[in-house]
């Protein structure tokens, strides 16, 4: 910013989310963050509720725009549960729980696990298993909680995968988890629901703003093992919907993303 000032050029920023949740009850960034968005010609904001904690922190409304990123339909789209299942080498009759992301702490895969071992509980009589697309620092204790829970040959932990491995477990799966204590507006959201895959998810950051329907799946607080545990249980006697939330996520495409940038780069020229 400093920079672009000192040639004269705009500036448009972005905020992803923990950027601005985390950095923001830093009293030394909280004073510096709003000083140099206020500089820019525009900020562009994961979601609407990233733009209301700037907006609260002293960055001007008139530069806030929010822009989703968008999903690819070439790699996240509906396709035959069943023909996933027999790509990837999973049996039938299994209700598959799927994580995607990091591990963590923010996005507190143990309280997932915790959650694995009170819906087991809850549905004695179904066949549950966890699916874990990701890696990180937490790994190791991810793997030793496993242990502690008695649910090795349950969760099953598959490393780093690309974008169309995980689109594929994302039509295998039967429900997409998000733990996070926080999250600004996550791409395995909008990719699940591009793949017809409902969601439940703690209501952290702008996750509302697009799990809002019913068939979509639920929110839940943060933090509550037996709260996470009921919503996931009560999906399993739900069948989903998976050609309307494939069709609801269509709106969230690369083209329309693109159009919202160049609308918001041409004002900041002007």
């Amino acid at each position: 910013v400093p920079l672009a000032k000192e040639y004269g050029l705009p500036v448009v920023a972005i905020t992803q989310g923990s950027d601005v949740h985390i950095h923001l009850r830093m009293l030394f960034r909280r004073r510096l963050i709003p000083q140099a968005l206020s500089v820019c010609k525009a900020v562009i904001t994961r979601s609407n509720q990233l733009g209301q904690l700037l907006a609260n922190a002293g960055v001007p409304k008139e530069k806030l725009h929010t822009v989703y990123n968008g999903v690819d339909p070439s790699i996240f789209h509906l396709g035959s549960q069943s023909d996933a299942k027999q790509a990837l080498g999973l049996t039938e009759d299994v209700f598959r729980l799927l994580y995607v992301g990091n591990f963590y702490q923010v996005k507190n895969p143990f309280l997932l696990l915790r959650t694995l071992v009170a819906v087991r509980q809850q549905s004695p009589d179904r066949e549950v298993q966890l699916l874990m697309i990701g890696e990180g620092p937490l790994q190791g204790r991810v793997e030793s909680t496993i242990r502690e829970l008695n649910l090795t040959g349950i969760v099953h932990l598959l490393g780093r995968k690309n974008s169309r491995e995980v689109a594929e477990y994302m039509r295998a799966a039967d429900l997409l988890c998000i733990p996070s204590d926080n999250e600004g507006l996550p791409n395995v959201l909008l990719e699940a629901f591009a793949c017809g895959l409902p969601v439940v998810s703690t209501d952290v950051g702008g996750i509302h703003e697009v799990l809002r329907e019913e068939h979509l799946g639920c929110l839940v607080q943060v933090g509550e093992v037996l709260g996470l545990a009921t919503a996931i249980s009560k999906r399993m006697s739900i069948d989903p919907n998976r050609e309307g939330i494939a069709n609801y996520a269509s709106q969230f495409s690369w083209e329309q993303t693109v159009q919202n940038y160049r609308s918001i780069l041409a004002l900041a020229l002007h």
